[in-house]
């Protein structure tokens, strides 16, 4: 049973397009790269715009899938040398990082995370990052909410 699962998982890792599974936005090439999934990503795209206007070279690498792993596609997004990858996740432990370091062997130093169970906002996002670039912060935990 376990073979036929596993088989199953090959054959769903190559009939699955590749924007069901990830998609970047923004330049192929950027200085920082936001990195989440889920919830994060209308406010992570809100975050890249506005650095970008900024004079930031931005992009946003959007997982929606974890199981396939699109490696091949996250180790290419994010191995384009000198940019700074920054994680963002409403999660104590930065999972889809671990997950990142586990099927492409790269490590997200950068960790922006929310523990509360609330929404994730532009601003917290966006004051974190800022921070990231002035005081190279690894770990920033978002607490913003009633």
């Amino acid at each position: 049973m376990y073979e036929k699962r596993m088989k199953k998982l090959e054959l769903a890792d190559r009939e699955i397009p590749i924007t069901d599974k990830v998609r970047l936005y923004g330049p192929e090439s950027a200085d920082i790269t936001l990195v989440g999934w889920g919830s994060t990503k209308g406010v992570l795209l809100d975050v890249m715009n506005m650095l970008n206007r900024e004079g930031y070279r931005v992009n946003f690498l959007q997982l929606k899938m974890f199981i396939p792993f699109p490696s091949d596609f996250v180790k290419n997004a994010l191995s384009k040398g000198g940019q700074l990858i920054i994680d963002v996740e409403s999660n104590y432990d930065a999972q889809a990082a671990s997950v990142i370091r586990e099927k492409t062997g790269i490590e997200i130093r950068h960790k922006v995370v929310k523990v509360t169970g609330r929404p994730i906002f532009v601003d917290e996002v966006y004051d974190a990052v800022k921070k990231i670039l002035k005081d190279k912060d690894e770990r920033i935990i978002l607490m913003k909410g009633p």
